[in-house]
């Protein structure tokens, strides 16, 4: 059977079908080239495969203002975009590091501003990397209890979908599409009593296609609450692990512009790590052996 499990999972690249637009300009800060940019090119930590830190020979030119204009090549500004947001719609963790990024752009000196307010950004990191850990036991421990309920329901949705699949198999080639479009459409919900019996005695025509339908239909339905229970685990460990490297991605911006690029590198590339299911120990290590 299959079994329930979680992978950190990395944040996509951009859909446009995705309507979080802070994660979508996360996209294209963890994907952007840094050395094409004139603000983080000494932030280039796009790591290699033993994960060393890569800079760029060309100096910053200009770092963000505090209007937001991370560079003027387009990489994203991650600090500007989390103040667009509305709180309610973040977590507590980036609705905290929100209130951070607004005073630190806040601030003329942002060399002092960032040794001032530099640990409330770390505490927030850590905040979301003890969520994120909190997330996975929750995942482990309720998926455990499901887990049963789980199993025999992909089992009887594999079984009902054989047997739907071996039914089909009967229909003439010639009417494949044909009787595919009825059965889908009978499977529409909305459909008059009426309609609804005309299909059922088309489907009918073909031996236990009918019967088949209606066992599979009944199985997606039995399983809908369990699946519904892992979907909603599954979302809360992965907006957890996505606050994991938002948060590094903003800090990192927040240190280049506080002069800190050194430490901004480790950071960012922390978040990429992340991204890349790669412990952070396992990163740290190799960061020291530079």
């Amino acid at each position: 059977m299959s079994k329930l499990e979680f992978q950190e999972a990395p944040i996509n690249t951009p859909n446009l079908e995705t309507s979080n637009s802070l994660q979508l300009e996360a996209n294209k800060a963890i994907y952007f080239n840094p050395q094409e940019n004139q603000a983080m090119r000494k932030v280039a930590a796009l790591a290699d495969d033993d994960f060393k830190i890569v800079d760029s020979a060309a100096k910053p030119q200009k770092v963000a203002d505090a209007n937001g204009d991370a560079s003027s090549s387009g990489m994203p500004d991650m600090l500007a975009e989390l103040l667009k947001q509305d709180p309610k719609d973040l977590s507590p963790a980036l609705r905290g590091m929100q209130g951070l990024v607004e005073n630190f752009r806040g601030e003329t000196d942002k060399q002092q501003a960032i040794k001032t307010l530099g640990p409330a950004f770390e505490k927030s990191i850590a905040d979301t990397d003890a969520n994120f850990a909190k997330a996975g036991e929750n995942l482990k421990v309720e998926g455990a209890k499901i887990q049963p309920d789980f199993d025999r329901a992909m089992s009887n949705l594999k079984d009902t979908n054989k047997k739907l699949n071996d039914a089909f198999s009967t229909v003439p080639e010639g009417d494949k599409e044909r009787v595919k479009a009825v059965i889908n459409l009978w499977n529409t919900e909305g459909n008059s009593g009426q309609l609804k019996k005309a299909l059922e005695h088309e489907i009918n025509k073909t031996p236990n296609l009918l019967q088949s339908a209606k066992d599979f239909q009944s199985a997606q339905k039995d399983a809908m609450p369990v699946m519904q229970k892992v979907q909603e685990l599954k979302k809360t460990t992965e907006e957890a692990s996505q606050d994991r490297i938002l948060s590094r991605i903003i800090y990192s911006q927040a240190l280049v512009e506080g002069g800190d690029v050194d430490k901004a590198k480790k950071v960012y590339a922390e978040g990429l790590a992340i991204q890349m299911g790669v412990p952070l120990d396992q990163l740290q290590k190799r960061l020291e052996q530079k």
